[in-house]
C-alpha cells in the first residue's frame, strides 16, 4: 500500500477513535505566481537585441582573431607531433555529406578501383577460407 494512503487510513482511523467528526477541506493554491498579471508582460520592451549570443560572438571574434594570427603555426605544429589529432581536426571541420559531380565521382572510382584491387583481394579471402565473402 502505498504510504500515502497509509496514512490516509491511519487518520480515518484515529479519528473514527476520537469519537469525532471532522471535515476535512483542501485549499488550492493558484498557479504560477500570483504577484504576476495574466497576459502581461514583466519586460515589456522586450530582451535587447544581441544580449543573448554576446558572449558567444565575443568568443568567436577573439578565437578568429587569434587563429588570424597563429592558426597556420598551430596546425604545423599539430601535424608533426599530433598527426592523429590533425586528422580529426581535419575530418570534423568537413560536411557530413559530400556532394560530388559527375566527373569528380568518375575520377574518384577510377583511383579506387586502380588502387585497391577488390576482386584480388576478394580471391586471396576465399583461397585462405578466412571468411565467407558474399556479394550482394
Amino acid at each position: 500500500m502505498p504510504r500515502n494512503k497509509k496514512l490516509v487510513n491511519d487518520i480515518k482511523e484515529i479519528k473514527a477513535d476520537m469519537g469525532t467528526h471532522v471535515q476535512s477541506t483542501v485549499i488550492k493554491r493558484p498557479k504560477g505566481n500570483p504577484n504576476w498579471k495574466k497576459g502581461v508582460s514583466g519586460f515589456p520592451q522586450g530582451r535587447p537585441k544581441g544580449a543573448r549570443c554576446q558572449f558567444g560572438e565575443s568568443f568567436v571574434t577573439e578565437f578568429a582573431n587569434h587563429w588570424a594570427v597563429n592558426g597556420n603555426a598551430c596546425l604545423d605544429k599539430l601535424a608533426d607531433k599530433y598527426p592523429e589529432a590533425y586528422s580529426r581536426v581535419a575530418i570534423a571541420l568537413l560536411p557530413k555529406v559530400i556532394e560530388f559531380g559527375d566527373e569528380t565521382r568518375t575520377a574518384i572510382t577510377e583511383a579506387l578501383t586502380k588502387r585497391l584491387p577488390f576482386e584480388s583481394i576478394r580471391e586471396k579471402i576465399e583461397k585462405e577460407n578466412a571468411i565467407d565473402v558474399q556479394v550482394h
